[in-house]
């Protein structure tokens, strides 16, 4: 059975967001603006036509909305009318804050691409997965993120899809390593909603994110975003106990995954390698995720 060659593309770790959808207005508008991190841990995928639509992941057949979504609107615009299987292997948690659903959505559209021959432009493609994981309620701005950011660190500044979306890159250092604590996955659906919600999220990111782009840095995301988690109401005392154990331990700084029952941060790799044991000591009961950034990436 032929099958597509594997689409790699990396985690996207949301840090801060601003809901940015009225449900008014063509989707290729509509998202999320924000900042967050790449790293190399990410999602690998493949495609290949099967009796029906079908989607595992890590060897699992899976309910994965986001991925039916991409395989729907594909097949639709494009006039397919074979099946199609999805095969994802994801390095990171799901649910928690890593945008997987954005990674998978991507990784199945240019997979199926591939399978199929299909030669379009890369942001029209993009947009597909965009436009999925906003009908499935799994994301606003993961796929923007990544398939536009330029750099490991970095903002959307406007919100829309691929080649809509406005980005700015963030410096960030070489020599760091990205690091999370996972405890639970948080549902968005109920988030991306609620207008109440969307209301104190528009109020307290604004400025937050100007200060970010302002200062241009890595070091300001992680700061700024931990304000975030705590004047948005989604950091509680078990989440901010663990960023304060982050930074004594010599994390440059921690913030909460947006949105997940998690924490993650910066730490220079050398200082990393002298805190380990420690580490492990307190969090390793737990899901830990360590990864280089990303600093370049294609598809």
């Amino acid at each position: 059975m032929y099958r597509s060659k594997v689409i790699y593309v990396p985690a996207g770790v949301s840090s801060i967001f601003k809901i940015e959808y009225y449900k008014n207005r063509d989707l290729i508008f509509e998202g999320a603006k924000g900042g967050g991190f790449r790293i190399k841990l990410g999602t690998y995928t493949y495609a290949e036509i099967n009796e029906k639509d079908e989607v595992i992941i890590n060897g699992k057949k899976e309910n994965a909305k986001t991925t039916y979504k991409v395989i729907e609107l594909i097949k639709q615009r494009y006039h397919i009318n074979e099946n199609i299987r999805i095969v994802h292997r994801i390095e990171v948690p799901i649910g928690c804050g890593f945008g997987t659903s954005g990674s998978g959505s991507l990784g199945a559209v240019f997979a199926i691409a591939d399978l199929f021959k299909i030669k379009d432009d890369y942001y029209k493609l993009a947009s597909i997965a965009h436009e999925a994981e906003i009908l499935s309620l799994t994301g606003l701005g993961t796929v923007s993120g990544l398939a536009s950011f330029k750099g490991a660190a970095g903002l959307i500044t406007k919100e829309g899809a691929p080649g809509i979306c406005e980005i700015k890159e963030l410096e960030v250092n070489d020599d760091y390593l990205f690091v999370s604590v996972v405890f639970a996955p948080i549902p968005k659906d109920s988030i991306i909603l609620s207008e109440e919600k969307k209301i104190i999220l528009d109020r307290v990111a604004e400025n937050l994110l100007r200060k970010i782009e302002e200062e241009g840095t890595a070091e300001a995301l992680l700061k700024y975003s931990r304000i975030f988690a705590e004047k948005s109401g989604f950091l509680d005392d078990f989440l901010r106990s663990v960023i304060e154990k982050f930074i004594k331990l010599g994390f440059v700084d921690a913030t909460q995954n947006m949105i997940g029952k998690a924490v993650h941060g910066l730490i220079n790799k050398e200082k990393f390698e002298e805190i380990k044991e420690k580490f492990y000591e307190l969090f390793g009961s737990y899901d830990i995720v360590i990864s280089e950034l990303q600093h370049t990436f294609s598809i």
